[in-house]
């Protein structure tokens, strides 16, 4: 391991509760939970390292705190606190294969999600554990019959990606003829003290096995208590054996969430955008950085914000989010989003490549009292971090 010594600089803005990653500048020989000491207060920071395609280190930490502009001067301790050998047997981010088509994640022991590949048409996370122990998202189609819930649309499975015309295949419904996503491989899945990481590499298949797209999909679920439950995802989608053109469609959603019943916007629920629109009517097919969909759950009020990144191919994205329960990220169907003004079709030239990169947050409360316009600004100008 060698010495790193680096500083965490907060930015004009307070710091609460904040995830950050960070690629250095080379490879420090760094792998798994390494701990970052605070040279002036002591204070230990638990972190993730992992080495890149590039050969450099990549870390994950967690800022519990920063007020504006301050400093941390922190230095790699390859002692580490009293409790090192407790965190390492039993990491914070428990990321652990249950069967050979679900892999479990918890977080403080607690059980979070679960992700499904090779198990119907396309990976999943399901169920998705909110801030009080209960679903945040519909159990149909994966469970049936359970009281209250609506069984329309058995295509949306709790937490997924998809899209509905790929070279004139759907990818996004349960037809006869759609699509299906094969997860080839799994080249990570990893626990860890700030971030739990799962790499999918995918084939995105017509009906008789033809692969149009190579997909690699990686997620990282951070250390944060519940109420503001963080997964990052990164797609990036390949054209693999000849062009692939991406028709503009409504029926898609890079990242898409079917939100539990309870929370339906035609049942109460709450949808509103970056840009202060609000419901099915004011957010649905229009451009916003992120939209944040809330309702109750058990009489407790919860919600999903979905932010988009920056780097995301045609940011900001449009969004198909439904009254009923849908909430999705499309940047293709612009015929539809835009009543014909435009046209969404896209071609990616083979060999070409095209990312799209989103954080789901599962809050507490609303928008407002879960800071989700903070919690943007921290996604897309998280703390920097300078090697010394």
């Amino acid at each position: 391991m060698a010495e790193l010594h680096m500083v965490v600089l907060a930015g004009a803005r307070e710091r609460s509760n904040c995830p950050v990653t960070k690629v250095l500048d080379k490879n420090y020989n760094l792998d798994g939970i390494v701990w970052f000491k605070d040279e002036e207060k002591g204070t230990w920071y638990p972190a993730d390292a992992w080495t890149t395609d590039d050969k450099k280190n990549e870390i994950a930490m967690i800022i519990p705190h920063m007020n504006p502009n301050q400093e941390l001067k922190l230095f790699v301790d390859p002692d580490g606190p009293a409790n090192k050998a407790e965190v390492k047997a039993k990491p914070p981010v428990d990321v652990s294969r249950t069967g050979e088509k679900e892999i479990e994640i918890k977080i403080g022991g607690e059980a979070f999600t679960t992700l499904h590949v090779n198990d119907g048409l396309r990976p999943f996370l399901y169920p998705f554990i909110g801030p009080f122990g209960e679903p945040m998202t519909r159990s149909f189609p994966m469970k049936k019959g359970v009281a209250g819930e609506t069984q329309d649309h058995p295509h949306h499975t709790s937490v997924w990606t998809a899209y509905g015309d790929v070279n004139e295949v759907d990818h996004w419904s349960a037809g006869g003829m759609a699509g299906i996503q094969a997860t080839k491989d799994i080249p990570v899945a990893r626990s860890g003290a700030a971030a739990g990481r799962i790499v999918l590499v995918n084939e995105w298949k017509n009906k008789f096995g033809d692969v149009d797209l190579k997909e690699r999909r990686e997620m990282r679920f951070f250390n944060l208590p519940r109420g503001l439950q963080t997964i990052d995802f990164s797609i990036r989608l390949t054209a693999v054996n000849d062009d692939v053109k991406f028709g503009d469609t409504k029926e898609g959603g890079l990242l898409s969430v079917r939100v539990a019943t309870s929370m339906d916007g035609d049942r109460g629920g709450h949808i509103e955008n970056s840009l202060g629109a609000k419901g099915e009517r004011g957010c649905w097919g229009k451009q916003a950085p992120w939209v944040d969909y809330s309702g109750k759950v058990k009489g407790k009020q919860v919600g999903f914000a979905m932010l988009e990144h920056p780097r995301s191919f045609r940011h900001p994205t449009y969004w198909h989010v439904r009254g009923y329960g849908l909430f999705s990220a499309n940047p293709f169907g612009l015929k539809h989003f835009t009543k014909g003004k435009l046209n969404g079709d896209y071609t990616l030239n083979k060999g070409g490549s095209i990312e799209f990169v989103y954080r789901l947050i599962a809050h507490a409360g609303d928008l407002k009292s879960a800071r989700i316009p903070d919690k943007y600004s921290d996604f897309i100008s998280p703390p920097e971090i300078k090697a010394v």
